[in-house]
């Protein structure tokens, strides 16, 4: 099983994106689905691409969408002087895709892009319940923060 990685605009991958996969990501990980529906504001997106603050990685199988990586860029208001800075908006690989280690090649592939546009820090998260914490300790990730929810409605 070999994946092809290519760094995408939004126009191109948003076709693909708006399809079954985003469904099974969804069906799989999405927390309070039954009180938050997905509306995926296709607009804002194109707009954070044209303005170069949003990073897209992909991972197809002879074409066919089967990974993804979002980030967004940006410099950080505290840090203004380190350099752009990159914040996973969201990820998927297909678990049929997880074994044979493609979800490490995914990552590496993300890191070697970010580093390409300059970014100089990355931040990433996972679900408490699908816990990537192993591989991302083994890919040189440190643990810094954690992330809490609240519905408050």
């Amino acid at each position: 099983m070999s994946l092809a990685f290519k760094r995408e605009p939004f126009s191109e991958f948003k076709k693909d994106w708006l399809g079954p996969l985003s469904t099974r990501h969804r069906e799989e990980i999405a927390k309070d689905r039954d009180r938050i529906k997905l509306s995926i504001d296709t607009e804002k997106y194109q707009q954070m691409d044209d303005a170069g603050i949003l990073h897209i990685l992909t991972a197809r199988e002879n074409g066919v969408l089967v990974g993804y990586h979002l980030s967004i860029i940006m410099v950080q208001p505290h840090y203004k002087d380190f350099g752009k800075m990159a914040m996973t908006d969201v990820y998927y690989l297909a678990p049929e895709y997880r074994n044979a280690k493609l979800g490490i090649q995914m990552l590496d592939e993300v890191e070697n892009s970010l580093r390409e546009i300059g970014v100089k820090k990355a931040y990433t998260s996972c679900k408490a319940d699908h816990d990537l914490t192993p591989l991302f300790f083994k890919m040189g990730w440190r643990l810094t923060d954690y992330c809490f929810t609240k519905l408050l409605d």
